[in-house]
């Protein structure tokens, strides 16, 4: 089972708000994501993909071995959470969603899901390539690393 959807760009609404373009974690992954040029920020809404109210999945990202941000566990009738993370420079970073272990699986959604160059130029990764490690031939792309 691969571990993340994209919407490519599509128009996804959650709940009573419509995004642009979302990224689906349906199980516990990791996504590296490569940039053409230096990072300014990488910005999203976090939403968990159900409303039963259990859960046990978190997302973090992580900039040079280093957590710019974890969420805490997300639930289903939760609201949306803000991440605002500075890349302060990265041109790679990587998204991971991971599980407190409980079984309580479910996806998450990253509602645009965005970077922004030290230039002021912005990438959307809905957008972006997705390609396995073995198969990565340009930047900007994501690279789905592994279902742990």
């Amino acid at each position: 089972m691969v571990g993340i959807e994209k919407n490519d760009g599509k128009p996804v609404k959650i709940r009573d708000q419509e995004f642009s373009g979302s990224m689906t974690f349906l199980t516990v992954s990791k996504v590296v994501v490569h940039l053409p040029e230096p990072g300014k920020s990488f910005s999203c809404m976090l939403y968990a993909g159900d409303n039963t109210g259990m859960g046990s999945m978190f997302f973090s990202v992580n900039i040079g071995g280093k957590t710019g941000f974890k969420s805490e566990v997300l639930k289903g009738h939760m609201k949306g959470v803000p991440v605002n993370v500075n890349l302060g420079g990265a041109s790679e970073f990587v998204l991971e969603v991971g599980s407190d272990g409980s079984g309580n699986i479910s996806k998450i959604v990253a509602a645009d899901p965005k970077t922004t160059l030290t230039d002021g130029e912005e990438i959307w990764l809905a957008d972006l390539p997705l390609h396995y490690p073995d198969h990565v031939l340009w930047d900007p792309v994501i690279t789905f690393v592994e279902n742990s």
